[in-house]
């Protein structure tokens, strides 16, 4: 497969774990079969009723915080970098977080956590040019706007992810107090969730497959072609958010509006955004939405739905959703638009188009 003209990075790998799976293929798949099963934990909301969530299999409910949070990206990246082969360099990362101040917020958030995944994963990452970006939904998209800027500014290869966990008890008592959790009695809530997804980015006319060793430090002579190409990617900011004013959406429309002019069609036609059941959510990208951007008959994934939210994690894993929908040959359009939406004023989308043979 080859890059589309005018990519501005490509996709050669990705590595996921999730609720409903523990590959990237294994993910998508049952994302497409439809098989959430969001169920009861130990613990309890302020009903005394059991909280809801979607959990990864293999992770124990008394297991919390950072070393959970390890324990769910370390195994994805390790996918990503088995399944790509870039010649034995330490690669830099972009990594997107949760937002600071959360109540499981953790000091080795800000960067310690690079050179603990490179270790918990035995993944060789390039820590010193590597970053942190913690704006919570939006955090994916900010992410991989920083990564194609390493790949400008020289670098031959990136690993882009993000990881999040809403099990938490301090964090999911802080959501229940604000009544975001889904529940019976809450009109306004969501699922929590959690997640990793990495992919390996390259620069376009840069191939993978030298014949040296993967970032694992295993050999590997075969050629590696792209999944995906990245057409466009940029972050924008909601002041409203900030200042109180009325939310009008001005920030995402002007993403979507430029996403749109990076397709060959100049509509979007497969959009796939965060949107978890929480009104102001909804409200904004239906304004948003309405505004041109969108083709006629837009296939819309609400993928929340099926997959709990996951925060920060949340673009990563709907890019790594979308590479293994062309991997796999299922995709419905070969061009996919990611928009995100923080809590806060960041606002993000990226446009995927799938590299074709």
């Amino acid at each position: 497969m080859s890059p589309p003209a005018s990519s501005i990075a490509l996709i050669n790998a990705t590595g996921a774990r999730a609720p409903l799976g523990l590959s990237a293929l294994q993910i998508a798949m049952c994302v497409r079969a439809k098989k959430a099963e969001p169920r009861s934990t130990q613990l309890r909301d302020k009903r005394d009723r059991a909280i809801g969530a979607c959990l990864t299999p293999g992770l124990p409910e008394d297991f919390y915080g950072y070393e959970r949070l390890i324990a769910l990206a370390a195994p994805a990246l390790r996918e990503a970098a088995l399944a790509a082969d870039f010649g034995g360099r330490p690669l830099p990362m972009a990594l997107a977080l949760s937002e600071p101040g959360r109540p499981d917020d953790n000091s080795r958030l800000n960067r310690e956590i690079l050179s603990d995944l490179a270790t918990a994963s035995g993944v060789a990452v390039e820590v010193d040019r590597s970053l942190v970006v913690r704006a919570g939904h939006a955090a994916g998209a900010l992410a991989l706007e920083a990564a194609v800027g390493m790949l400008s500014a020289g670098a031959q290869g990136v690993i882009w992810g993000g990881a999040d966990s809403y099990f938490h008890p301090d964090t999911l008592r802080w959501l229940d107090e604000e009544c975001r959790l889904h529940a019976l009695d809450a009109e306004n809530g969501f699922v929590p969730s959690e997640g990793a997804a990495f992919m390996i980015l390259s620069r376009p006319g840069v191939r993978l497959g030298s014949g040296q060793a993967n970032p694992t430090g295993n050999s590997s002579n075969t050629t590696k072609l792209p999944i995906a190409a990245v057409r466009f990617v940029a972050g924008g900011r909601e002041e409203t958010v900030a200042t109180g004013e009325p939310n009008v959406a001005r920030a995402m429309t002007e993403l979507l509006r430029r996403a749109a002019e990076s397709t060959r069609e100049g509509v979007i036609k497969w959009a796939l955004n965060d949107v978890n059941g929480e009104r102001h959510r909804v409200r904004e990208w239906v304004l948003a939405g309405a505004r041109g951007s969108l083709g006629e008959g837009v296939l819309e994934g609400r993928l929340v739905e099926d997959l709990g939210d996951m925060g920060a994690a949340t673009g990563p894993m709907l890019g790594s959703l979308v590479c293994s929908y062309f991997r796999a040959g299922c995709a419905p359009m070969s061009t996919a638009a990611v928009a995100l939406h923080s809590d806060g004023v960041e606002r993000g989308v990226f446009v995927l188009e799938e590299a074709v043979s």
